[in-house]
């Protein structure tokens, strides 16, 4: 069984084709470019800072997801910080970065109605069925015009804003931009 990967799931909704070739004739897949590499090696450089931060921490780096699950249920009883953990909720595969020890308990720290655990364990919201209808469906009219669309996450407005100005050689001025959620700064 292949399993579907967050990083499958994005490659998909960004083209099918590309996930298409991912799966079927990866050979075929170009090299990634310095910027897409640059990226990558900040997820290793942080990876490894956390192995710093947490010494007596549990990598679970198994690609096999289903030996991660056993190996990662085995480990939440030694209550120290995981490392690539995996868990399934809601019929969907996820992997930790890092998962820490919260006294007792993991990440039991109240947040509103519910733990922290437990906000951090529900699915992101996806807005392809919203981005698909505003460029007319599959045959249909768009009903906007749409130059480029980013997704904004892990690296921010900078990161990814920056990928569909600077091809165009345009530049952006933002004031004022949102607060990022307040559950953001217990994490």
């Amino acid at each position: 069984m292949q399993l579907l990967t967050k990083s499958k799931y994005l490659m998909g909704i960004n083209c099918y084709n590309h996930l298409w070739t991912f799966i079927h004739e990866n050979h075929k897949i170009e090299e990634p470019t310095v910027a897409d590499q640059f990226v990558m090696d900040q997820g290793t450089k942080i990876g490894i800072l956390a192995k710093k931060l947490y010494p007596d921490g549990i990598d679970l780096p198994f690609k096999d997801f289903k030996v991660n699950l056993e190996i990662s249920k085995d480990s939440l009883k030694k209550k120290k910080p995981l490392f690539e953990a995996s868990f399934v909720y809601e019929s969907c595969f996820s992997r930790a970065d890092i998962l820490v020890p919260n006294g007792d308990g993991w990440h039991k720290f109240k947040y509103g109605f519910e733990s922290l655990g437990d906000l951090v364990l529900h699915p992101s919201r996806i807005y392809t069925k919203a981005v698909v209808d505003m460029f007319g469906g599959f045959g249909g009219e768009p009903k906007a015009k749409i130059h480029g669309i980013a997704h904004i996450t892990g690296g921010g407005i900078p990161g990814k804003l920056s990928r569909i100005l600077k091809p165009n050689g345009l530049g952006a001025d933002i004031y004022n931009p949102f607060n990022p959620f307040e559950l953001m700064f217990y994490c």
